[in-house]
């Protein structure tokens, strides 16, 4: 099961328990944040689109801390001028853990521990063999 996030301008494909760097949010951290631009979200072979978002979907995420990304450096010339300049960007991000996913309420994540309980329950019946 996952689901595709629009966060920041970007698409972010995001599954159950998986940390995730956003753009810096306004969160404290150990709150709870809820994403709700939902493009797409896949359960077994079911497949739901939005178009363009899903209106009942949520994501609920857990803030874990905030940060800043590994820095890069832009280097501009101009040939035959003697100019040149050197600046550094470092990106703020803030990381979160998907804690839930739900679609129209119903929290998909208990849908799925139910489904991968049955077919354990059949394998561990015994067969009678001849």
């Amino acid at each position: 099961m996952y689901a595709v996030i629009r966060a920041d301008g970007r698409q972010q494909r995001v599954a159950l328990g998986e940390i995730v760097r956003l753009g810096r949010r306004d969160a404290e951290i150990g709150e709870k944040v809820q994403l709700s631009d939902v493009l797409l979200v896949r359960q077994g072979d079911e497949t739901l689109v939005g178009k363009p978002v899903l209106n009942d979907a949520l994501i609920e995420a857990k803030v874990l801390r905030h940060g800043r990304g590994k820095k890069i450096r832009i280097y501009t010339y101009k040939k035959r001028k003697a100019e040149y300049r050197t600046k550094g960007h470092r990106q703020d991000f803030t990381e979160v853990r998907i804690e839930r996913i739900a679609l129209g309420g119903v929290d998909l994540q208990a849908e799925a521990a139910q489904e991968e309980a049955q077919p354990a329950a059949a394998e561990a019946e015994p067969v009678q063999g001849s």
